[in-house]
């Protein structure tokens, strides 16, 4: 694995230490590989296909949980050889990627110095205005010697010229009987706590894992699921209260709102029309949350 990281920007990671930020306890699994990650089988291909052959830019994209960030890695780990590999992810207050890591990026990789570079750039989303036009000229004008790895939950927040300069790798839904499977071997068998992950996960494989094996976070998200039900079918008063809970710190609001998101999904198979309306309003909120909209003002629209 290649050792040459840069910083502050682009931070020392080790990929094949990477764990889905499970808490790390005595007894606990929280080194799970991106290997061992259960992979919808189309999804299994199109990775072993991007592994054999990467192209210039690559975009993962899928649903929060899907295990986007774990699929670009898998990528890296097994395309990287004698490459510097450079991990770029959003930081500071405003939890973004600037124009000058951007910048820092195509002075490496145009750099004659050195030898074949692979970028990870993990919630490419995230990137300012600014960065996505540098990041544009980077893609536009392809050294050779630099591959580029994106991935994205919101590749609608993403210019339309840098998506189509990417090749897209979606990251699907497990199945049925693999989540099952998942649940399975990581010793979950009592048949409630199975139905309550195997609703909560919604297939995604990285929140299925994470909701298997770290108990700690199960009991969180769990917590979550009950403040979004009040909010999805509670009374007028199990609304105001729940919204009032969430509204005192903006992750947790969106965390919140994204559960309730997928707890909508029965209803949108069914095609109910209420169900797509309050997931129009749950997704409004959250991309509202997410760029700094006032938290009690957003809940107080989802909750009436």
């Amino acid at each position: 694995m290649p050792a040459a990281w840069r910083s502050p920007f682009l931070r020392k990671k080790a990929i094949n230490a990477w764990c889905f930020g499970l808490t790390r306890r005595p007894g606990l699994r929280h080194n799970i590989r991106m290997s061992a990650l259960y992979w919808h089988p189309t999804t299994n291909r199109q990775l072993d296909l991007s592994s054999r052959a990467l192209p210039h830019a690559l975009l993962v994209f899928g649903n929060k949980g899907a295990g986007v960030t774990a699929a670009a890695r898998l990528v890296a780990e097994k395309t990287a050889g004698t490459a510097t590999v450079s991990l770029v992810e959003p930081e500071g207050a405003a939890g973004a990627i600037t124009i000058d890591t951007v910048r820092q990026l195509y002075s490496m990789t145009r750099s004659d110095l050195g030898g074949r570079h692979l970028v990870i750039m993990d919630e490419a989303d995230r990137m300012t205005q600014e960065a996505q036009n540098s990041l544009l000229k980077l893609l536009e004008e392809p050294s050779g010697r630099t591959s580029f790895i994106l991935t994205s939950h919101r590749p609608g927040w993403l210019m339309l010229p840098i998506v189509s300069r990417c090749q897209q790798l979606l990251i699907r839904p497990l199945t049925r009987q693999q989540a099952r499977s998942l649940l399975t071997e990581a010793g979950i068998n009592e048949a409630d706590l199975r139905r309550r992950i195997l609703l909560l996960g919604d297939g995604l494989a990285a929140e299925l894992s994470k909701l298997s094996y770290d108990a700690a976070y199960r009991r969180d998200q769990f917590e979550r699921a009950a403040l979004a039900k009040s909010l999805l079918a509670g009374s007028r008063l199990d609304r105001l209260i729940a919204a009032r809970k969430i509204a005192g710190d903006r992750q947790s609001a969106v965390q919140t709102l994204e559960i309730a998101a997928r707890l909508l999904r029965p209803g949108l198979a069914a095609g109910q029309e209420t169900a797509i309306d309050r997931l129009e309003s749950l997704l409004d909120a959250c991309e509202r949350l997410q760029k700094n909209a006032l938290i009690r003002l957003q809940m107080l629209k989802v909750a009436f």
